[in-house]
C-alpha cells in the first residue's frame, strides 16, 4: 500500500508541522485588557444566542458507550500525534468561558471535548474526538461497513481497537469515502490493507472524481496553502485558554500517517442505489461544494440520512483561510435542498464531523437553515454588488437575519460569515473592485514605506497607534503597524504593538480559524516564524499521478532564469510504462504525453521513484544512475543546466514582514 503524506505536506487541511525557531526574545500571552472583557461580556447578552438552550450538549453526550483513557494517540515512534488530554486540562464541558475566549466559541470548545464511541440507534456507531473528522460504523448482515476512516493510519487503528472491544471483533465488508479530503479518507490503511481488499473483496465506495481530486487538489500551489494554513490552524500555539481552544470542525488537527487506497466502486449519479454487507445505501451527488467529488447518503432501514461534510454544526467555509478554488454557494444550498425533497422521512441525521441530529422536524430545520445560511450570503452579496458597492464593504455590511444567526450551528465557529461574503463576491467578480485607483497600486512594502512617511514617520505612527490601542481600536492598531512592520521591519515596538493588538483580536473571535490567525500572527511577530521547510520525501510525491508530478514541476520553473533557455527531454518511465516529451522554450516547461523527440538534449529512462529522487529530491545524478534504476543519456551539462532553473519552496516565507 502507498502512503500519501505529500498530501499532508502540500496542505490539505493545513496539516503541516513546524519547528520554532527564535527571531526576538520569547514573549508569553498576555491578559485580556478592559476592552476584550467588555467585547465577550457583550457576546453573552447577544438577543440571538439562547444560552439556556442545553440540546447540542445532550445531542453530543448522547449513546456514549467509552473512549480511552487517557486519549491521546501516538505513532510508531512514542511521538503524540493527537491528544485531547491537553484540551480536557483546562476545558470543562461546564465551565465558565476566560476573558480571553469568546464565550460563543467555549461553548462550541466544550462540545467539541465529547469524544468516544457512541451509538446513534442499533447497528449504527460513531467514533468522535479522535481526529478532526468522525468515523461512523454501520454492523450489517455479517460485518462491518465504515464511513469514513479519519486523517492517519494510527487514529484509526485507535478508534477500531474500541469498537472490537465494546461491539464486537466483526471483519470489514465496505468502505464508503463521503468526499475528497484527506481527514476522511487517510486513515484507510489502518482499518485495512490492500491485500485485504482484494483477497477478501471489500468494497471501496466513493463519488465520481474521488481520486483525482483527493490526489490532485491543493497539489500546484501547496508549499503557498501549507504555510497560510499554520494561521488557520493555529499550528504551533500552545493548547490553552490564551492559545489553541478548537478548530472548528472538532478538536485539533493531527500528525500521523496518511494513507490511500484506490476506489473499487464510484458512485456517478443521484438516486443510484448499493447494498453493502445488507445494508441499503441511496446517493445523493453534490461535486464542487464543500469538496470537488463529494456525496451524501439515505439508509432506509435507519431513516438515517449522512449530510458528509455538506452540513455541520458550524458555518463552513467558502473560501478557506489557507486558500483554494471558491466554493459555490448557489450550488451547495442547492445540494442541501434537493437532500430535504430525496429524503424527507430521515429521522436521523449524521456528519463527517459533530455529533447528530434526531428526530425529523429537528433534522429537516438544521437541514433547511444551513440552506437558507449559504443562500442568503449568496443572494445578499450579489444585491449589494449590484447596487455597487465592493467585496470589502459588503463584508462588513451583511449579517444573517434572527431566525438564521439564532441557531446555533449557523454561527462562525469554522467558516466566518466575512470570509464567505468576500468569497461569493470574487466567485462572480474576482479580485478588482472597479476602481481604477485599485487596478495597479504599489506592492506592499513601498505602500507601506509611502504611508509611514506620510504620517509622519515610525515613532509619530507608533504615538497614535499607542492610544489608539488604549481606546481599544484593536483593528485599526494590527493594520496600521503593519504598515510600519513593512515599512520598518526591525522596528521591534511596531511589532510588538502589532502582536498585542492581534492578541486582543484573537481572544474576541467567534471563529476559531480567525483566532488561530490573529494568535499566531501575534506569536510570530514576538517570537518568530514557526520554521517548517517542506519535509520532501520519496512518499511526499509517489502518489501523485504523473501529470500533476509534472505540473508541479512546471511551476517551479523561474521563469526570469530561464530566459533565452530551449531545450528538450525524452522522459521514459518503465516502471509505469509510459513516455513524455518535456520542452523548455520562451521560459515555459511544457510536456506532452506519448510523445518523444528523436533530437532531444537529454533522455532520462527509469522508474517513477528514481526519477523522483533525481529531479525532486536532490539526489545527485551519480546516485540513481549507479543503482541501474535510471539511465541519462546526451548532454549531460543540459540537464545540469535545467536543474539549475527549479526554485525551492521555502514552506515558512514571510507573511507578516516583508519577503526576504
Amino acid at each position: 500500500m502507498k502512503r500519501f503524506n505529500w498530501l499532508l505536506i502540500l496542505g490539505l487541511l493545513g496539516l503541516i508541522y513546524f519547528i520554532p525557531q527564535n527571531m526576538v526574545a520569547q514573549e508569553t500571552p498576555k491578559e485580556a485588557t478592559e476592552w476584550t472583557l467588555k467585547a465577550n461580556r457583550a457576546v453573552m447578552s447577544d438577543p440571538n444566542l439562547n444560552w439556556a438552550d442545553k440540546k447540542d450538549f445532550e445531542n453530543a453526550q448522547r449513546g456514549f458507550i467509552a473512549r480511552h483513557t487517557p486519549l491521546t494517540i501516538t505513532d510508531a515512534r512514542g511521538n503524540t500525534i493527537f491528544n485531547m488530554e491537553a484540551y480536557y486540562a483546562f476545558l470543562k464541558p461546564d465551565g465558565p468561558a476566560p476573558p480571553t475566549v469568546n464565550p460563543s466559541l467555549w461553548r462550541h470548545a466544550q462540545l467539541n471535548t465529547f469524544a468516544g464511541l457512541f451509538k446513534i440507534t442499533d447497528r449504527l456507531y460513531q467514533i468522535r474526538g479522535y481526529d478532526l473528522a468522525c468515523m461512523t460504523i454501520i454492523e450489517g448482515t455479517s460485518g462491518y461497513v465504515l464511513i469514513d476512516t479519519l486523517t492517519t493510519i494510527e487514529e484509526s487503528k485507535k478508534a477500531m481497537e474500541l469498537v472490537y472491544e465494546k461491539v464486537g471483533k466483526k471483519p470489514i465488508r465496505a468502505i464508503v469515502i463521503t468526499h475528497s479530503h484527506a481527514d476522511h479518507f487517510g486513515g484507510i490503511g489502518g482499518v485495512v490493507t490492500a491485500e485485504q481488499v482484494e483477497k477478501e473483496k471489500i468494497k471501496i465506495v466513493v463519488p465520481a472524481g474521488f481520486t483525482k481530486a483527493s490526489l490532485s487538489e491543493n497539489v500546484l500551489a501547496g508549499p503557498a496553502m501549507g504555510r497560510r494554513a499554520s494561521f488557520q490552524f493555529g499550528v504551533g500555539l500552545a493548547t490553552g485558554p490564551k492559545g489553541a481552544v478548537d478548530a472548528g470542525l472538532g478538536k485539533s488537527r493531527s500528525g500521523g500517517t496518511i494513507s490511500f487506497l484506490p476506489p473499487t466502486e464510484e458512485i456517478t449519479e443521484t438516486g443510484q442505489k448499493m447494498t453493502l454487507d445488507g445494508v441499503e445505501f441511496i446517493f445523493e451527488m453534490s461535486p464542487e461544494t464543500e469538496a470537488p467529488a463529494e456525496m451524501e447518503f439515505y439508509l432506509p432501514q435507519f431513516k438515517a440520512l449522512c449530510v458528509a461534510e455538506n452540513v455541520n454544526q458550524t458555518a463552513h467555509n467558502l473560501y478557506p483561510m489557507r486558500g483554494t478554488l471558491t466554493r459555490d454557494a448557489k450550488a451547495w444550498a442547492g445540494y442541501i435542498n434537493q437532500m430535504m425533497d430525496l429524503f424527507p422521512e430521515a429521522e436521523i441525521a449524521f456528519g463527517m464531523h459533530f455529533w447528530p441530529v434526531w428526530g425529523k422536524a429537528e433534522v429537516q430545520n438544521w437541514l433547511k437553515k444551513q440552506r437558507d445560511m449559504y443562500k442568503y450570503l449568496h443572494d445578499q452579496t450579489l444585491r449589494l454588488a449590484n447596487l455597487g458597492y465592493t467585496g470589502g464593504e459588503i463584508s462588513q455590511m451583511v449579517q444573517l437575519p434572527p431566525s438564521l444567526a439564532s441557531e446555533w450551528f449557523n454561527r462562525d465557529y469554522y467558516g466566518a460569515i466575512q470570509n464567505n461574503v468576500r468569497a461569493i463576491y470574487t466567485r462572480y467578480l474576482g479580485w478588482y473592485d472597479g476602481n481604477p485607483a485599485n487596478l495597479n497600486p504599489l506592492p506592499p512594502v513601498e505602500t507601506a514605506k509611502r504611508l509611514v512617511e506620510y504620517m509622519g514617520g515610525s515613532e509619530a505612527v507608533l504615538a497614535r497607534a499607542r492610544k489608539a490601542y488604549e481606546a481599544g481600536e484593536y483593528r485599526w492598531v494590527a493594520q496600521v503597524m503593519n504598515y510600519v512592520s513593512f515599512a520598518d521591519p526591525q522596528n521591534s515596538a511596531a511589532r510588538n504593538l502589532e502582536a498585542d493588538a492581534m492578541e486582543q483580536l484573537g481572544y474576541q473571535m467567534e471563529s476559531s480559524t480567525w483566532r488561530n490567525a490573529y494568535l499566531l500572527g501575534a506569536q510570530e511577530l514576538r517570537t518568530g516564524k514557526n520554521k517548517g521547510p517542506i519535509r520532501k520525501t520519496l512518499s511526499m510525491y509517489a502518489g501523485m499521478p504523473e501529470s500533476d508530478l509534472l505540473d508541479f514541476l512546471t511551476v517551479s520553473l523561474n521563469g526570469p532564469k530561464a530566459n533565452g533557455k530551449v531545450l528538450s527531454v525524452n522522459l521514459v518511465f518503465t516502471d509505469r510504462k509510459t513516455k513524455y516529451l518535456l520542452t523548455l522554450e520562451n521560459s515555459v516547461l511544457n510536456f506532452f504525453r506519448d510523445r518523444q523527440d528523436p533530437k532531444a538534449d537529454i533522455t532520462i529512462t527509469g522508474d517513477k521513484p528514481s526519477f523522483i529522487r533525481l529531479v525532486l529530491l536532490g539526489t545527485p545524478l551519480a546516485g540513481v544512475t549507479q543503482t541501474g534504476q535510471l539511465t541519462l543519456s546526451g548532454n549531460t551539462d543540459k540537464f545540469k543546466e535545467l536543474m539549475g532553473l527549479f526554485d525551492e519552496f521555502p514552506g515558512d516565507f514571510n507573511i507578516l514582514l516583508p519577503k526576504k
